[in-house]
């Protein structure tokens, strides 16, 4: 069971952050009254996935676009190692059910 403040009933989707002369801005989706609010502080902490920071960032910072490109080589350098792995093992696969049919 979750107990929640009245304060913090509700769901905010982020939009956008963006950085002004003031501060920063940031452009939220209230799921409870189904409305944009744009919020405004002098400084804002907020943690999100890397890939996911790049988008919602109004022109992120160098690195930032640093960390989302080494995030895409790292996925896709471990996502062609398993593919050659899964290659490997289902050669080994067939020649071994070959050599048992045969």
């Amino acid at each position: 069971m979750v107990f929640m403040r009245p304060a913090l009933r509700g769901l905010a989707l982020m939009a956008r952050i963006a950085h002004t002369r003031h501060g920063v801005q940031v452009d939220a989706y209230n799921t409870a009254t189904q409305s944009m609010e744009r919020w405004q502080a002098q400084q804002v902490v907020v943690t999100l996935p890397v890939f996911v920071a790049a988008r919602v960032v109004q022109n992120p910072p160098e690195f930032l676009r640093q960390a989302v490109q080494q995030a895409v080589q790292t996925l896709a350098a471990n996502t062609l190692e398993h593919l050659a792995r899964i290659i490997h093992e289902s050669r080994w696969l067939c020649r071994r059910s070959l050599f048992w049919a045969g």
